[in-house]
């Protein structure tokens, strides 16, 4: 193909692609021997890409410099970077629901909606370990920053109590659940610590426990989603309690 054909056929696939990998550089140098005839918009698009790349890679700076001008400024890279920076003022306002938004961009929507605060430093750096892939700095930097933030707490714990859980790190992802469950009974994100504590005891053959878990979500949260899961949970740990002949 010529170059103005991968352009306009392949070259934003490619570049978006480099850039997931956190291979900035190489998808610097598509762009620049390929995307001489891209339109201004779409050149700033790709170059957003590549600064997500930069920040993958773990070089901020770096990604920064690339959005500096005014139309990457306006873009979604740019309202990460405000982020990070524990920004949060500037990360609400530039920072939107999209139709291939992904799970991280949810949680971070729903974060800035629900805190109050105009800066929060760790919880930008906890936002940052987790674009790295640093996933354990990361729960323990959501960890951190729900002391300081009262009004998202909940929702901080549960992110960090989800990343322990990935990591098979099951003690201090149910001390989070448990944290919730017990201090946070009206957050949105109770019901759920309700259902990973009970399969938490379900997994460690703590019958009575789980049982309560699940009842608890069931008679406590009726319009929950969770509480079909619940259920099913419950039909399960009581399948384990033997037959008394």
């Amino acid at each position: 193909m010529d170059p103005a054909a991968v352009a306009s056929v392949v070259l934003g696939t490619h570049v978006r692609a480099l850039g997931a990998l956190g291979r900035a550089d190489d998808a610097q140098k598509a762009i620049d021997r390929y995307g001489a005839s891209l339109a201004p918009d779409q050149r700033a698009r790709l170059q957003q890409a590549v600064a997500w790349a930069w920040v993958k890679a773990g070089d901020v700076a770096k990604a920064r410099a690339l959005l500096a001008d005014a139309a990457g400024q306006s873009g979604e890279a740019s309202g990460w970077l405000a982020l990070y920076d524990g920004d949060l003022k500037g990360a609400r306002a530039k920072l939107k629901v999209t139709s291939s938004a992904t799970p991280e961009l949810l949680t971070a929507l729903a974060f800035l909606e629900r805190s109050k605060a105009d800066s929060s430093l760790a919880t930008g750096k906890a936002f940052l370990d987790l674009a790295r892939g640093d996933t354990m700095a990361a729960a323990a930097g959501f960890e951190l920053a729900s002391k300081a933030l009262p009004d998202a707490a909940p929702l901080l714990l549960a992110v960090a109590a989800r990343l322990y859980q990935n990591r098979h790190d099951e003690a201090r992802s149910l001390a989070l659940w448990k944290m919730i469950a017990e201090r946070n009974a009206d957050a949105p994100e109770a019901p759920e610590a309700d259902l990973e504590w009970g399969r938490a005891m379900r997994r460690q053959k703590q019958v009575p426990i789980a049982i309560e878990r699940f009842e608890h979500l069931i008679l406590t949260y009726p319009q929950s989603a969770l509480v079909p899961q619940a259920r099913r949970e419950l039909e399960l740990v009581r399948a384990t309690i033997p037959v008394t002949p």
